[in-house]
């Protein structure tokens, strides 16, 4: 299957699955120790699996992103399409 096909369809269940209750989400030293697990796997296992972690966090209905609004560099409280690609790349130079 065409990566770009994978990346479609894993976002697609990631903006479906959005609108679950929401957890609690990772802590900074556990997504620390998740990205250096999954550093070394295919871009698009690493957009799965943190597609996984996300579900359950709250969709971030600000247009411009929270971490925008906000200044910050990151806020996983809430996510968008952007957040879960920011961090299916991060952590690999």
């Amino acid at each position: 299957m065409p990566l770009k096909t994978i990346i479609f369809n894993v976002l697609f269940v990631f903006i479906l699955l959005s609108h679950i209750p929401v957890h609690s989400f990772m802590s900074d030293s556990e997504i620390a120790v998740f990205q250096k697990e999954i550093a070394n796997k295919p871009v698009g296992e690493r957009i799965a699996l943190w597609a996984e972690k996300f579900v359950g966090t709250p969709y971030d209905p600000d247009p411009l992103g929270e971490y925008v609004t906000r200044k910050v560099i990151v806020a996983d409280e809430s996510v968008d399409c952007m957040y879960l690609s920011f961090r299916a790349v991060e952590g690999k130079a």
